[in-house]
């Protein structure tokens, strides 16, 4: 059982270097610390990866994996990756139990998704996921204006 659960930014798996990501993460299996993937964090590196053009394309993918690298847990017959829901849910939860959540279990259909490109080779993933990638690139483009139009 964790004594603490962690979650990390963008900027963690984009920028650390591998001797301190492999540094962090042996302290936190020493502490007992659980790193938890953000759907945002998790969202963003994928809309990333709809096209392999995009200038975040390769550094997207490698962040992708060092997230899944970072959050991955074993279950006793495959690897995980727990992703805290977004934040509309968790407060829809908070203050009335309930999720608004129609589809599905979005931790771990998005855990799913996480695990399975991390996993593909960078040249692959534009035939095998297209679909999904561009469902995620969609879903940011639409939050991001979502959340400028009220900002600005």
């Amino acid at each position: 059982m964790p004594t603490l659960i962690v979650v990390f930014d963008t900027n963690l798996y984009r920028k650390l270097g591998a001797d301190a990501f492999d540094e962090l993460r042996d302290r936190e299996r020493n502490l007992s610390i659980q790193a938890v993937a953000n759907y945002y964090v998790a969202m963003e590196f994928l809309a990333h990866l709809a096209d392999d053009q995009d200038p975040g394309f390769a550094k997207s993918h490698s962040s992708l994996r060092r997230l899944w690298l970072h959050t991955k847990t074993y279950d006793g017959s495959q690897y995980v990756t727990h992703v805290m829901g977004p934040a509309e849910g968790q407060v829809s939860h908070s203050l009335f139990h309930a999720s608004p959540n129609v589809g599905g279990d979005v931790s771990a259909s998005l855990g799913a998704v996480v695990g399975q490109i991390a996993n593909t080779e960078r040249a692959d993933l534009p035939g095998l996921f297209q679909e999904t990638l561009c469902e995620c690139r969609d879903r940011v483009l639409f939050l991001r204006r979502a959340v400028h139009s009220v900002a600005f």
